[in-house]
């Protein structure tokens, strides 16, 4: 736990204030391993409170090596003391570092020894790796869990799970190891090992000292950060432009304006304004385009979208159709500006157009769930969007009443801010061609990076 870091920490000012070496060497163990101690969660050494899990610690069961991970142990407990680890462990990293010193890479003595490293690689750069499994749960990644040793006592106690209250509340405790791998492992912090500890430190920058971890910040600046100052500091705006639109029964796509440097975006979602919204991205979207899928028909659905480590938006919200009514969106062409229409056109067989924004039903399309594809249904002509099993590039799209052919299934995925809509049996995506005139037709196309490909979903 994080108390056994205060009494290493006034240990180790002892040692150094009163060069006392004996004192000292045992402060750093107890800071990298404490071999002699708990080896639970009340152990707050590096290694066990940002452990290495290998067994479910309360059954014995060994994991897959698929799944060996490390793991911040004191979330078990609570969101508090887990930053505290993570502010306590850093502020000895440093002061350790501070002395020259270098540890034995498994048992975590002081060492002169050619294998030794420095405290913050000490167990492949464990702090850090402990301190990213924090974060990205606290940012809105799923992360796994593995039941563990709160403490080793009588009667030994598990955390089984992490606890959630507190969720995404970030505390700011990052600038000692930010400030030793940018400057001076000169480590490029977009990558993904780095990333986390970046991005959430530069979105908080300054960091303002607290009373129980004076280090942070300015009290270990390297000197190399000293002429970037807060030039890298990122401030995070808050979600505007928020929409929800049904697109049928079991569809809702949530939409909103991306906000500058955000790492990504959480999306919760209730049936009750004022009830429980419950997170159902398993990670931050990088688009501001959010497609939720498998909904129930004739029901209302509450959104509220979060930065990754940011604000929370307030709720908007959208009701599926079904004997309510229909629920029905509208395709915008990326490219030409033009949105998909039925024409008017009701024979089997006749193609699908482009045309300027319009409030004719004819571009209005329902989306009927059809196992893990959609079918695109025209309101006012109620055929479907079909390949018309045609493979050649620049082939028309056409439609055709209700089948169960597979020329009639697309699959939707989201690009950027836009989604990408791909015939089943042909493999062509729906493509505006670069047709600009009303009544041109809506073609087909094999994947690539054109913006003819891309459609805004518009309500």
């Amino acid at each position: 736990m994080n108390q056994h870091q205060f009494t290493v920490m006034g240990a180790m000012g002892r040692a150094i204030f009163t060069n006392n070496l004996q004192l000292y060497d045992e402060a750093v163990e107890a800071a990298t391993v404490n071999a002699a101690g708990d080896q639970g969660g009340r152990n707050g050494s590096i290694k066990h409170q940002m452990r290495w899990m290998t067994t479910n610690e309360r059954t014995g069961a060994a994991l897959n090596p698929a799944d060996y991970h490390v793991q911040a142990i004191e979330m078990g407990r609570d969101v508090g003391h887990s930053y505290a680890d993570v502010a306590g462990l850093s502020t000895l990293a440093q002061t350790i570092y501070a002395q020259g010193t270098k540890v034995d890479p498994v048992t975590g003595v002081r060492s002169t020894a050619s294998n030794a490293v420095n405290v913050f690689n000490f167990l492949d750069d464990r702090l850090l790796a402990g301190t990213t499994y924090l974060l990205k749960y606290h940012l809105g990644y799923d992360v796994l869990w593995t039941p563990a040793w709160a403490n080793q006592s009588s009667t030994i106690q598990y955390f089984d799970t992490i606890n959630a209250d507190g969720r995404g509340r970030i505390d700011a405790f990052y600038s000692v190891l930010y400030n030793y791998y940018k400057y001076i492992e000169n480590r490029d912090m977009t990558q993904e090992k780095y990333k986390y500890v970046a991005y959430t430190y530069v979105t908080r920058m300054p960091e303002v000292a607290g009373k129980d971890y004076p280090l942070f910040m300015l009290l270990y600046t390297p000197d190399a950060a000293k002429t970037v100052g807060l030039s890298n500091k990122i401030t995070l705006g808050s979600i505007t432009g928020l929409t929800a639109t049904a697109a049928g029964a079991n569809t809702i796509y949530v939409s909103w304006a991306g906000v500058p440097g955000a790492l990504g975006y959480n999306i919760y979602r209730s049936t009750d304004p004022n009830g429980t919204f419950t997170k159902v991205s398993s990670a931050p979207t990088a688009a501001a385009l959010y497609r939720d899928t498998n909904l129930t028909p004739d029901t209302t659905y509450y959104y509220q979208v979060e930065v990754a480590g940011g604000s929370k938006s307030s709720a908007v919200s959208a009701a599926t159709g079904g004997t309510s009514g229909t629920a029905s969106v509208r395709f915008n062409n990326a490219g030409t500006g033009l949105y998909i229409d039925g024409m008017g056109r009701t024979s089997n067989g006749s193609a699908a157009g482009q045309w300027s924004s319009s409030t004719s039903n004819n571009q209005r399309w329902i989306e009927e769930t059809d196992g893990s594809y959609v079918r695109i249904k025209n309101v006012a002509t109620g055929l479907y969007l079909d390949g018309m099993g045609r493979t050649a590039n620049g082939s028309a799209a056409g439609q055709w009443s209700l089948s169960t052919s597979t020329n009639q299934q697309w699959s939707v995925t989201i690009d950027g801010n836009n989604v990408r809509i791909r015939n089943r049996a042909t493999g062509l995506y729906l493509d505006g061609m670069g047709r600009t005139t009303n009544g041109g037709d809506l073609g087909q196309y094999g994947g690539g990076g054109s913006a003819n490909q891309r459609w805004q979903v518009v309500n």
